[in-house]
């Protein structure tokens, strides 16, 4: 990676949110890029180009500078006082030394992290920061879809963590903020909510809300409605349950899984399963079950956990197995770029034996219209 030149981000990319790198010298840490390049778009820019008030849309900026050079410290303290403190701050620093962290507090850090940096450190610094800018501009939004975001958030957060402890699920929790879920998305567009939610940090919310949005949606197209679209928008929420037993550092790894690391993966739905043999979910219709334990069957029966094929598959998995994939498909992983709506259908179109293709055309306007600028792309 040329760290003057970082590559350029693809449409999907752009949509997965900014960090700004504020570095000084010649050009960024190539090391700093590419950690930051796991989770979010790195934007590198020199301290004496760097205009905060300009860069109001970034999720975070991220300062890698000498904060022993007067000049720059001293420009950047005039530029950070002339405008809102509205993104969060994160400083590099070389050292623990007292007079850089007195430093970087007095430009407003909102964190510090101290070389040498990995990756387990950033993120959590990231999660904490980006989340925080997230969350906060969730309360610009219009009430409706701001209260799903906010309630599904805890109610999601709470699930797992309950789960994990041998904890009940909440079920009329989920299936209240599942309501919101499907209010907010018939009171604004898809696309509005697929763009709040995929800039959070948590991929495992971020990912069960995408595939949450896209199932309300594609049932609404196909004409599903009341009851049965909210088992539809909880079977989504709860599709991956069974991730809350597997290693949060598999989870956020930024490289591709190897094949013991994939085997923990894939026990994600055989977990699931024994998430929703207990008797709280006796009030959960056997169709939303099915869907988080089955939903990576394959139509040719090569899937898992099961290896069901054909009419053994439920149509709700089907229709969560479709929403799954283009969800992983449009959004940024640490080792693949996000596509576009446009080049996940292609794909998705070829997968025969896998999903259900007639099912799949139906879903083909939705995706078109659940991504900004995707629709027709």
């Amino acid at each position: 990676m040329d760290p003057q030149h970082p590559p350029a981000a693809s449409a999907g990319d752009a949509l997965a949110g900014t960090v700004t790198l504020v570095h000084g010298g010649a050009a960024p840490d190539p090391g700093l890029v590419a950690l930051l390049a796991c989770h979010h778009v790195p934007r590198p820019v020199p301290v004496a180009e760097f205009d905060p008030a300009a860069d109001g849309e970034a999720l975070l900026h991220v300062f890698d500078l000498d904060l022993g050079d007067r000049a720059a410290v001293t420009r950047l303290h005039r530029e950070l006082q002339q405008c809102a403190h509205q993104v969060p701050r994160l400083f590099a620093l070389e050292s623990a030394r007292r007079r850089d962290i007195v430093q970087a507090l007095s430009l407003g850090a909102d964190d510090y992290l101290v070389r040498p940096l990995d990756h387990a450190g950033l993120s959590t610094a990231l999660a904490a920061l980006v989340n925080r800018a997230v969350e906060r501009r969730w309360e610009g939004l219009n009430p409706v879809q701001s209260a799903a975001l906010k309630t599904s958030l805890k109610v999601f957060e709470d699930s797992l963590a309950g789960v994990q402890g041998g904890a009940p699920l909440p079920v009329e929790a989920i299936k209240e903020s599942c309501d919101l879920v499907v209010r907010a998305t018939a009171e604004d567009s898809l696309a509005d909510w697929m763009q709040a939610v995929r800039a959070h940090h948590n991929y495992t919310y971020r990912h069960s809300m995408m595939v949450c949005g896209l199932l309300v949606a594609f049932g609404h197209h196909i004409g599903i409605r009341g009851e049965e679209l909210q088992r539809l928008t909880v079977g989504g929420m709860l599709h991956d349950i069974g991730k809350a037993f597997v290693p949060l550092e598999l989870l956020d790894k930024p490289s591709r899984l190897d094949p013991d690391e994939w085997e923990v993966m894939r026990s994600h739905p055989v977990h699931s399963r024994m998430v929703f043999q207990s008797e709280s979910v006796l009030d959960l219709h056997p169709d939303v079950i099915d869907a988080a334990v089955h939903h990576h069957e394959k139509l040719d029966g090569t899937g898992y956990p099961d290896g069901l094929a054909g009419a053994q598959i439920r149509d709700m998995a089907r229709m969560v197995a479709i929403c799954d994939v283009h969800s992983g498909l449009i959004d940024k992983r640490a080792y693949k770029a996000a596509m576009t709506a446009q080049e996940a259908l292609d794909i998705m179109r070829a997968m025969d034996g896998h999903l259900d293709l007639p099912l799949v055309a139906a879903f083909a306007p939705v995706a078109q219209g659940a991504v900004p600028g995707s629709a027709g792309g």
